[in-house]
């Protein structure tokens, strides 16, 4: 082999933390030899790391730019989520180095070429470092949470857009992550060996040129066989298909009828059948498996059906591992939501079935609370995730994401029902029944994983991850917890345990609140990095007065509107998480980021935009808030020079309620 020189720059006694980096640099590259046969190609591969930047890495050829947030980690300073977060992005710039370097865009409209490609391979990527299946769980909860709404919102475009007005509005969630979902349904399609061959194929025709989505497809079309033209509908037309599935047995044969539908987006264009794969699984009441060997259907039609010997009723478990970026609607009862839950091979859908239990719950709970009724989880459903909990075969980081606690934005879309004040209500009801149910079984839970040493494996990982949700459920009891809570914020000897800790004395009563911010500041105050935590926890307190907290936080010394970062830790977290807060009834938390907006779109027209995106919900609220916040998205456009990518945004966000 070659040998390559690998620098990492960072700004003085930083060395120390960006060993991480060093080390997922060297696993990228040895990742992309095995996985796809692609060498470096130059003798040196530099990265910088800077404090203040807008994106979260740039891959220049041989010096990509970084932020400093994806470079630098220690145990003491760095979550292992940001662990994870570092390995991602150093990976995601280096394959970039072939897709989006090597073989590049023809024009913009082509952005999804290299990124959607290359989000792809880092998902790949980071799937073996760490846990496939929680992998996969993070990137479709990403995708649900931001691409969804984006594609029903005032912004919905294609993964290859046909105009804009700036193209720094086009990086989204839409080219990068749905982009990604879209080369994952190619892999799906095709198989992986054929994947590899298309791969191979797209490099020996287009080294060192700049190329078309079309080119792409062509060659895993050539490679494979496959007849991709239908499926070249994901590049053209927006929005999320919705597909609504019924299922009917008679003499021994199991019919699943598939009908999908793409709703009509601001976006508008053709709204022709998509064409991709829906893998599925067949289960009996008690469990046991039917599955057929080709459980991989391909949908092309608005309607279709397929039908299956069973000999008896089964379960469908649907869009396994999340085969499509689709919705899938399918009236499950409660019941057979718990056989999937409990015994669905597929541990991705074993994990959907949990989502969805939950999202029954808190449906359940809203419709109690409007005829005055107090709230129940069935028991049931706490009899089947404590089933799970204490299953040992189960990995503890895999448990974790059973303890499935939505997002307002989560549940209002789901629901289509826009009150978040209601929303917020129930998702405290469910919380709290939901801790006090599961008590016992959280409790041992936090307490067998409780450990001194600090490692990172994923045996330790897992155990820190486990301890740390139960922790997490356990504080929506709010003062029961305090004892435990304090104890792990004074003796925690890793990020990742201080910061739950300190996320959960939030809970608490206002003196240990001011008490734990207070200690955490003196602590901190020098760390620029994990300043950010310490803005990002008290601007996503749930409760009125938190408008002030980020007025005088946004007046301290160690807060500069200048660096994004800090900007997206106060304002971004507030906008995007603090949901109750933002879409209050007074319409004091839209003239806050408006405010922002307006203030920072003179100097950083990229960050106001983007800030903007948060009021992309406008069309979908109720009458009293949508005026509040038309009052703020006016005031916007009036403001002198507005740059092009706000005006953008804000401009199609008021054209959705015209």
């Amino acid at each position: 082999g070659r040998n390559i020189e690998l620098e990492i720059y960072t700004d003085k006694g930083m060395t120390n933390r960006a060993y991480h980096a060093m080390e997922s640099l060297k696993k990228s590259m040895l990742w992309d030899e095995e996985t796809f046969g692609l060498e470096y190609d130059l003798d040196l591969y530099m990265i910088v790391a800077v404090d203040s930047f807008n994106a979260g890495a740039m891959e220049n050829k041989g010096l990509n730019i970084f932020n400093s947030q994806y470079v630098l980690a220690e145990p003491s300073t760095a979550t292992d989520s940001d662990y994870d977060g570092v390995e991602g992005v150093i990976g995601h710039e280096y394959f970039h180095n072939w897709t989006g370097n090597r073989v590049t865009c023809r024009d913009w409209f082509q952005l999804t070429l290299k990124e959607g490609l290359t989000v792809f391979r880092d998902q790949e990527f980071s799937g073996d470092m760490t846990d496939r299946t929680v992998k996969r769980i993070d990137d479709v909860s990403i995708l649900r949470g931001h691409q969804f709404p984006e594609d029903n919102g005032p912004n919905a475009h294609p993964i290859k857009p046909e105009s804009y007005i700036e193209i720094n509005n086009f990086y989204t969630a839409t080219v990068y992550e749905k982009g990604a979902e879209v080369i994952r349904m190619i892999n799906t399609l095709i198989g992986k060996k054929n994947f590899r061959k298309g791969m191979d194929l797209y490099f020996k025709l287009h080294d060192g040129n700049a190329v078309t989505t079309e080119n792409f497809v062509d060659a895993m079309a050539e490679a494979s066989g496959v007849d991709l033209t239908q499926f070249k509908l994901w590049y053209k037309q927006a929005g999320t298909p919705v597909v609504n599935i019924k299922s009917a047995y008679k003499d021994g044969m199991f019919t699943l009828t598939v009908d999908q539908t793409l709703p009509k987006t601001s976006f508008g264009g053709t709204q022709e059948p998509m064409f991709f794969p829906l893998t599925i699984g067949l289960y009996t009441k008690d469990g046991n498996d039917l599955t057929p060997v080709d459980n991989k259907l391909i949908i092309s039609k608005a309607s279709e059906s397929f039908s299956f010997e069973t000999g008896k009723d089964v379960i469908p478990s649907l869009l396994q591992n999340f085969s499509a970026p689709v919705i899938v609607n399918y009236d499950y009862t409660t019941n057979e939501l718990i056989t999937l839950l409990k015994y669905d091979r597929d541990n991705f859908n074993r994990f959907d079935s949990a989502r969805r239990l939950t999202m029954i719950s808190i449906d359940q709970i809203i419709k109690d609370s409007v005829v005055g009724k107090d709230g129940t989880i069935d028991s049931n459903i706490i009899d089947a995730l404590k089933y799970l909990l204490e299953d040992n075969s189960l990995d503890n980081r895999y448990k974790a994401t059973l303890l499935y606690i939505p997002t307002l934005d989560i549940i209002t879309a789901t629901m289509n029902v826009y009150d978040y004040q209601l929303a917020d209500k129930a998702l405290k009801t469910y919380k709290t029944l939901l801790a006090t149910e599961l008590k016992g079984t959280l409790f041992r839970l936090f307490e067998d994983n409780v450990t001194d040493v600090f490692e990172l494996t994923k045996e330790a990982i897992g155990q820190r991850t486990i301890k740390n949700r139960a922790l997490n459920i356990l504080s929506f009891l709010g003062d029961d917890i305090k004892e435990i809570a304090q104890l792990q914020f004074n003796r925690a000897n890793n990020m990742t345990d201080y910061m739950a800790a300190y996320s959960a004395l939030q809970e608490c009563e206002d003196s240990v609140r001011i008490e734990a911010n207070s200690e955490f500041y003196g602590k901190w105050k020098d760390n620029f990095l994990v300043m950010n935590k310490w803005f990002a926890i008290q601007a996503s307190r749930n409760d009125l007065e938190v408008l002030n907290d980020i007025k005088e936080l946004s007046s301290k010394d160690i807060f500069d509107k200048n660096n994004p970062n800090r900007i997206r830790s106060l304002y971004g977290i507030f906008s995007g998480r603090n949901l109750a807060q933002f879409h209050r009834e007074d319409g004091k938390g839209y003239e806050l980021i408006a405010n922002l907006i307006m203030d920072i779109d003179g100097f950083n027209p990229h960050v106001s935009a983007r800030m903007a995106t948060t009021f992309q919900t406008y069309s979908y609220l109720p009458p009293a808030l949508a005026e509040k916040m038309k009052i703020q998205l006016e005031a916007i456009l009036k403001i002198d020079d507005i740059s092009s990518g706000l005006y953008e945004i804000v401009s199609k966000t008021l054209k959705t309620r015209a």
